[in-house]
């Protein structure tokens, strides 16, 4: 009766978790993605500042390196032809032309000629005239490159220092002037600008990007650095490369597989990662020049790249949180519109489609709420509406429909608006209705819903009156629970369904019966097929006292129950749908006893077998029947089927045709228990039957009951006028058997015989039978 239906709320609940799961996955994936392009961003960048950091080396490289060359052989030309045209002599005309070459050579900011002890013998025009020149050979930023000077041949660079007198940053350059015999004559020297637009590495003094270009002596001085780097630190030319940081640059390269040796080759431009002084992380990218003793530096730092790289990554940021806000709009969308179509699902799960009221799965999640045990005394109606198949099917499923939604109307009004009241529609034409008692008599509740429900029920011209069995329940006192009190009040109805049109309250004579029937169920199942059932055969004689034929009839012993009556059992089987499986299994059996019957039979013999409306009715009944007998072939053994009056109650169409199969393989139809039903002549008439049998309840009255002496005449009056034969069963006395012989019934059945006897017992007689006649 009660359905069990998953809870849609459950759905929700799992929708709203997988779609935000999905939503966070798409989001992870777009995040994943802008990481992706945002590293691929850095990764250019940072690619390309190295690529830049490389042309920039070398070009600072190449033009420094033919600057100084170019500059190496200028000093020893100039120098030569001052010392060989003694022009020392005439200092103005020399000054003169030192000025001129620097006006042809921006990158030079003056010339001077110095004697091996220092001593500056000659300058160019553009130093003041009383200028305070330092002596080369012991002023300490000169001293050093200077005695280098005098060890080689080769031009040397001097170390870069800010000169007063012309008030710019110079680096030095100098190389000594020998004779044929390698005496030293004199120095020439000359200043390189290495800042603003005259520097000697064209381009780079006046660069203003985050790109810095440096040039470094071996003994860390740097020599040139350009002036984006010297704005921010005015006295690079006053300080070293940290010890710490020269160390580490050729440590990390030696980490990546390149030994200082093999870097001062010159060959190609080296790449590392450093801090630097100031701890400021930086990009950079070397080379050295072998020739002039010089190291090319090229360095961004790591913020500076970072603060270009921050642009499209706000970008990309932005498109991502752009993104994520239109998915969450999108996806609390989808939410809303999924959570209104699963809200829809889970009213339309929980409502009836036709009346709207809850349905039986609403019931079932009542009855599994922690609600379920209610502190208030309550009824609940368990409402069947009496006749409805035949109404629906009378009148059509629209009229039905409207009986059904007029119900749910009159259910409503016999709430009355309670706010604790609760309808259900269960199934079909059953509803129930939990209502709190409010001190009301349960009798008055029970009749005004009985009154309300058996009003006139209209539709176009039909009219038609419907009547309602209800049971009815308490709580607390016919169950402790919502799911007990339904299930009494369920009990209750089946009960008052047995007269229509009533109620009866549930108590425990109704749970008792209600208990046995259920018990004789359960155990009826567990019987069909066992030892517990078997069949015993009734003797049917003819007025002679000779056996005609049999009836079979089963027979039931149950360990728990004892020998339950046929009456009982059958009823139930009936009434539970195992009656087509009960009625198949005993056709087997009385089958399997024909057949040893008929190996002992010298004549006919007739055996009946009951079979109910619900068998009878099944739509491959005949196709079995008919597949049982045709597993032998009987030569003695006739079959009679006896059916009730209530089966002909049915649609003829469908029994007709049957009984018509039945007459083509030979098996005679009875009308059992004639003259308890509504049986009429015309419809007698119409029956393809060919006996008729008297009920027992009539010959019991036989002897005292004028009345049923005629009613049994008028039967058998009936069959001699219809060509049918007459049999009374239920013949226990000789004087009950000489009545009916006066009213010419001339076959019997009863304990007056034989009482139903084992298949053993039953041959024993035949046998006998069988003897005496021979």
């Amino acid at each position: 009766m009660f359905l069990s239906v998953g809870d849609v709320s459950e759905q929700v609940k799992y929708f709203r978790k997988n779609i935000w799961i999905l939503f966070f996955l798409m989001l992870a994936i777009a995040l994943a993605l802008v990481a992706l392009i945002s590293n691929m961003a850095w990764q250019r960048l940072y690619a390309e500042t190295l690529h830049y950091h490389k042309a920039a080396i070398n070009l600072a490289a190449s033009s420094t390196k033919s600057t100084l060359d170019a500059q190496e052989n200028l000093l020893q030309l100039i120098g030569d032809d001052l010392i060989d045209s003694d022009s020392l002599k005439d200092r103005a005309q020399s000054r003169e032309i030192l000025s001129k070459l620097i006006d042809n050579n921006p990158a030079i900011v003056g010339f001077g000629l110095a004697s091996a002890s220092g001593e500056l013998m000659l300058t160019s025009d553009n130093f003041p005239r009383d200028a305070s020149l330092p002596n080369l050979a012991s002023h300490p930023k000169t001293a050093d490159s200077f005695r280098r000077t005098l060890n080689t041949e080769k031009m040397v660079i001097g170390r870069t220092y800010f000169m007063p007198s012309l008030e710019r940053w110079v680096m030095p350059i100098r190389k000594t002037l020998r004779d044929d015999k390698g005496e030293i004559l004199a120095v020439m020297t000359a200043g390189l600008s290495v800042s603003g637009e005259n520097s000697f590495i064209d381009g780079y003094s006046q660069s203003g990007g985050d790109t810095t270009i440096m040039l470094v002596r071996e003994d860390k001085h740097i020599q040139y650095v350009s002036s984006n780097y010297l704005e921010k630190y005015p006295d690079t030319y006053d300080t070293t490369v940290l010890d710490r940081v020269y160390q580490q640059v050729f440590v990390d390269l030696l980490d990546k597989g390149h030994p200082k040796f093999e870097v001062q080759r010159g060959k190609q431009v080296f790449d590392i990662e450093i801090n630097n002084r100031y701890g400021q992380a930086q990009l950079v990218s070397i080379k050295y020049m072998p020739d002039h003793q010089l190291w090319v530096v090229a360095l961004t730092n790591k913020a500076e790249l970072l603060s270009e790289f921050i642009k499209p990554f706000l970008i990309y940021s932005a498109c991502f949180i752009a993104f994520a806000l239109v998915l969450l709009l999108l996806f609390r969308r989808i939410e809303k519109i999924e959570r209104e179509r699963i809200e829809a699902l889970e009213y339309k799960s929980y409502h009836d489609d036709l009346t709207g009221l809850p349905n039986l799965a609403s019931l079932n999640k009542l009855i599994a709420s922690r609600d379920s045990k209610s502190k208030q005394a309550s009824a609940v109606f368990f409402v069947d509406i009496d006749n409805f198949k035949s109404a629906n099917d009378s009148y059509g499923s629209d009229f039905g429909n409207d009986v059904l939604i007029e119900v749910a109307r009159r259910l409503e009004t016999f709430c009355g608006g309670e706010p604790d009241c609760a309808i259900f529609r269960v199934s079909g034409d059953e509803f129930i209705v939990k209502r709190s008692l409010n001190n009301k008599p349960l009798d008055e509740l029970a009749l005004a819903l009985i009154y309300l429900l058996s009003e006139t029920y209209s539709r176009n011209e039909a009219r038609v009156i419907l009547t309602a069995s209800v049971g009815v329940a308490c709580y607390p006192m016919h169950g402790d629970d919502i799911q007990t009190v339904i299930k009494s009040a369920e009990i209750a109805m089946l009960e008052a369904k047995k007269k229509k049109n009533n109620f009866i309250v549930f108590s425990e004579t109704i749970h008792q019966v209600y208990s046995e029937k259920l018990l004789l169920e359960q155990e009826l199942k567990h019987a069909i097929g066992s030892e517990q059932m078997f069949i015993h055969y009734q003797p049917q004689v003819n007025d002679h006292g000779q056996m005609t034929g049999m009836e079979a009839l089963v027979r039931w012993d149950n360990p728990k129950l004892g020998v339950v009556p046929p009456d009982k059992f059958i009823k139930v089987a009936e009434s539970s749908g195992l009656m087509p499986r009960l009625g198949h299994w005993l056709l087997e059996l009385i089958f399997r006893d024909a057949m040893e019957l008929d190996a002992i039979l010298d004549r006919k013999l007739e055996i009946a077998i009951n079979i109910s409306a619900t068998q009878f009715m099944q739509a491959d009944f005949f196709e079995q029947f008919q597949k049982l007998k045709s597993h032998t072939q009987f030569q003695h053994v006739w079959f009679v089927l006896e059916l009730t009056e209530n089966i002909f109650i049915e649609d003829l169409s469908h029994i007709l045709p049957k009984i018509e199969q039945l007459h083509q393989i030979g098996v005679t139809i009875s009308l059992d228990d004639f003259g308890t039903g509504y049986s009429s002549l015309s419809l007698l008439r119409q029956l393809p039957i060919d006996e008729l049998k008297i009920d027992k309840s009539f010959v019991d009255s036989l002897i005292n009951d004028e009345t049923a002496r005629k009613m049994i005449r008028n039967i058998i009056s009936i069959g001699e006028i219809l060509e049918l034969s007459v049999i009374a069963e239920g013949v226990e006395t000789a004087e009950q058997m000489g009545i009916l012989q006066k009213l010419n019934c001339h076959r019997f059945q009863g304990y007056h015989f034989s009482k139903p006897l084992p298949l053993q017992l039953i041959s024993e007689k035949l046998r006998i039978s069988s003897s005496i006649q021979a």
